[in-house]
C-alpha cells in the first residue's frame, strides 16, 4: 500500500488517523509537521517530519524507536516523497525521490537522549535552543546542509523533539484497558 506526500499532508492538516490494517496506522505527530507509522503489536514507530525550505525543496527527517540507526535527512521535493507499507509484515519502506540523503547515525546517543528527555521533555523550543545538545547538533546540520539559520534551527528542534518522542515510545508504553 503506497502513501504519497499529498495523502500524508492531509493526515497532518486534518489530524485524522489512517488505519492501515488491524495492527498498524498512520497518524499525525503532535506538535510537528509530520506523521508516524505505528505498529501496535510490536510497539514500532517510524517517524517522518517535513520541513519546507523553498517552494520546490524540503528536508524530510526520518527516525524510529526500534532500530537505533539514528536519523536520516533527505533533501527533495515533497511531491516526490512516498512510503510503502507491506501490510502482511507491517513494515514500511520509503522513497524520497531524487535528491540527497544525509545520515546522522550518532548525532545523539541513547544515554544522552535519556538525560535530555528528563530535563527538557516539557521545555519550550527556546529553552532547547540553549542546551548543549542543540549546539552540537547545529554543528552537524550546518556543516552538511548549508541552509539558512532559520531552516537549520527548525531541523535541529525537530530532531531533538523526534528523539524525545522515540525515547518515550520505546520506554513508556500506554496501558490499554
Amino acid at each position: 500500500m503506497i502513501f504519497k506526500y499529498d495523502c500524508l499532508e492531509k493526515v497532518v492538516a486534518t489530524n485524522k488517523t489512517i488505519k492501515v490494517n488491524d495492527s498498524s496506522s498512520i497518524k499525525k505527530i503532535e506538535g510537528m509537521n509530520g506523521v508516524e507509522y505505528v505498529t501496535d503489536k510490536e510497539n514500532r514507530h517510524d517517524y517522518y517530519v517535513f520541513i519546507k525550505i523553498s517552494d520546490s525543496d524540503a528536508i524530510i527527517i526520518n527516525t524510529d524507536n526500534h532500530t537505533g540507526m539514528g536519523y536520516f535527512l533527505f533533501r527533495s521535493a515533497l511531491s516526490e516523497f512516498y512510503f510503502e507499507v507491506n501490510t502482511d509484515a507491517d513494515l514500511v519502506d520509503f522513497y524520497d525521490g531524487p535528491g540527497e540523503e544525509i545520515d546522522f547515525p550518532d548525532a545523539m546517543e541513547h544515554d544522552d537522549i535519556k538525560v535530555l528527555y528528563d530535563k527538557f521533555k516539557d521545555a519550550t523550543d527556546e529553552d532547547i535552543e540553549h542546551c548543549e545538545a542543540f549546539q552540537k547538533l547545529d554543528t552537524y546540520v550546518s556543516k552538511y546542509l548549508s541552509l539558512d539559520s532559520e531552516a537549520e534551527n527548525k531541523i535541529n528542534i525537530a530532531m531533538i523533539r523526534l528523539a524525545f518522542l522515540a525515547y518515550k515510545d520505546a520506554n513508556f508504553q500506554e496501558i490499554k484497558l
